[in-house]
């Protein structure tokens, strides 16, 4: 069981469900659940497929889903306002702007 606050990159993204800007999302441990850190798997019909993967951008910064729970942690991260929160489908190496899919908010 995980509490997800509103002010993560996840609990936006429940936000966006309830509210039906999105369809559907897929989260997971993927066995991290020591570190408390979710794994985002899928956003609507762009699922996970092991070259691309749903990668998250705050403020211009990566985060990362597998290092750090107080860091870097979908579910765990801060969110304030005037933060941008882009969610990108495609290659992390690569920049968002190449994503095949892409979600930006700023918070307000």
């Amino acid at each position: 069981d995980y509490d997800i606050s509103a002010a993560t990159p996840l609990g936006i993204l429940q936000k966006l469900l309830e509210e039906g800007s999105i369809s559907s999302i897929i989260v997971n441990d993927k066995f991290m659940h020591k570190g408390g850190i979710l794994y985002l798997e899928g956003i609507n019909d762009y699922l996970f497929t092991g070259d691309k993967t749903w990668f998250v951008v705050v403020n211009g910064a990566v985060l990362k889903d597998y290092l750090d729970a107080e860091t870097d942690g979908l579910n765990i991260h801060p969110v304030n306002t005037g933060d941008e929160v882009g969610y990108y489908f495609g290659e992390p190496a690569k920049p968002p702007e190449e994503a095949e899919a892409g979600i930006t908010i700023t918070i307000e």
